[in-house]
């Protein structure tokens, strides 16, 4: 399994997350640094004409979520990917189209997600998300997210196997 380019990860979305294309929500990067997503604020916004906080939180877990996603298939593991908890923070409101940015965490803490897939089929990784609405950070969440592989990836990944 490879990561999907992301044209690609966009037509995923749309197919399996339908809420993805009434946000409007384009997947701008999707690499093995960071997703970022992007959702204009005319499909978004309040009564106030400010960007929509659950439009804002929809953007902020689906980027977290992906990149869950695509570490999983870069280390070839069949699974899903859940957010477990989260916490936000809105700093500021949002005037304009906006974007959610996921950065690959540090090497050490995606090895021990990976080995946790490996060891118990299970694991969790801790993200940050920015959501910006250009150059400010509108938006921060502190995620958890949950993977769980399937059985027969656990099978071909456990030692001894």
């Amino acid at each position: 399994m490879s990561r999907p380019s992301p044209a690609q990860w966009q037509r995923f979305l749309e197919r399996e997350i339908p809420v993805t294309r009434a946000l409007g929500v384009q997947v701008t990067r999707f690499d093995a640094a960071a997703v970022e997503l992007s959702a204009p604020l005319a499909a978004n916004r309040n009564d106030k004409g400010t960007g929509f906080a659950g439009s804002q939180y929809s953007l902020a877990v689906l980027s977290g979520w992906s990149l869950v996603m695509g570490l999983l298939r870069e280390a070839g593991v069949a699974g899903q990917a859940v957010i477990a908890s989260c916490e936000l923070r809105y700093l500021r409101p949002v005037h304009a189209d906006f974007r959610a940015i996921c950065e690959r965490p540090e090497a050490d803490a995606v090895d021990a997600f990976l080995r946790g897939l490996s060891e118990r089929g299970r694991a969790r990784l801790a993200l940050k998300v920015r959501l910006c609405c250009g150059d400010e950070t509108a938006l921060e969440l502190d995620g958890r997210f949950a993977a769980v592989a399937d059985t027969e990836t656990v099978s071909r990944l456990s030692p001894g196997t």
